[in-house]
């Protein structure tokens, strides 16, 4: 994990002046200089497990409702200028974060990933269903994290299950996650949440282990 994180850190390396204007289209720029303005606060550069089969760049977004006042760390710039750079290992980028689909600038780092030829996964909570429908054409991979007692005991709500709608008609492969808990009737919830996603035609669902 150390040197995961020392090669995340150095994502932040800026791209050299000049380098991307002379292999970039004006479609190109404008997109990139569209995408900087992604709030982005941490980075795993290698991860095997972020999207199933390719190992990929986990990009973490958040929102102001959830970081406020938050400065961001990276900019898209320097995110593109790392891939680029590890192009044969990395094969796709994975947009994380419970707010990332409030990100204005999300749809045109996506658009910019797919011209470079990576494949495009979300990793995101299921409240947003209708700006989840804008980009599913764009996107290879989704999991959606589902919220824990106190928000939603009934477990599955109406958001979620609109966008699970929307992924099982779009034929898009995904999971649903459920976060590190570790409260009283852990068990009892997991399995009731299990078997509703199992009548709603999920086929895979990931519990987070919590870490000690």
């Amino acid at each position: 994990m150390e040197d995961v994180d020392k090669r995340a850190h150095s994502v932040a390396t800026p791209a050299p002046h000049g380098a991307l204007a002379a292999e970039c289209s004006t479609e190109a720029i404008h997109l990139i200089k569209a995408a900087d303005r992604l709030r982005i606060y941490s980075v795993t550069s290698l991860d095997s497990q972020a999207f199933p089969g390719r190992l990929a760049t986990v990009v973490c977004c958040g929102g102001e409702r959830l970081l406020p006042g938050t400065q961001p760390i990276y900019s898209w710039r320097a995110i593109e200028y790392f891939l680029k750079r590890c192009r044969g290992r990395v094969s796709s980028i994975v947009f994380s974060g419970p707010n990332v689909l409030l990100e204005e600038a999300l749809p045109c780092a996506i658009e910019r990933a797919l011209m470079l030829g990576w494949a495009v996964g979300l990793r995101t909570n299921a409240e947003e269903p209708e700006r989840l429908r804008e980009l599913l054409p764009r996107l290879s991979w989704v999991s959606l994290e589902l919220p824990l007692p106190g928000k939603a005991l009934s477990a599955v709500g109406e958001q979620a299950k609109a966008s699970l709608r929307m992924l099982r008609t779009a034929g898009i492969p995904f999971e649903c996650r459920t976060p590190p808990w570790s409260g009283d009737h852990r068990s009892a919830y997991i399995r009731r949440l299990g078997s509703q996603l199992a009548e709603l035609g999920v086929e895979r669902y990931t519990v987070t282990l919590q870490r000690h």
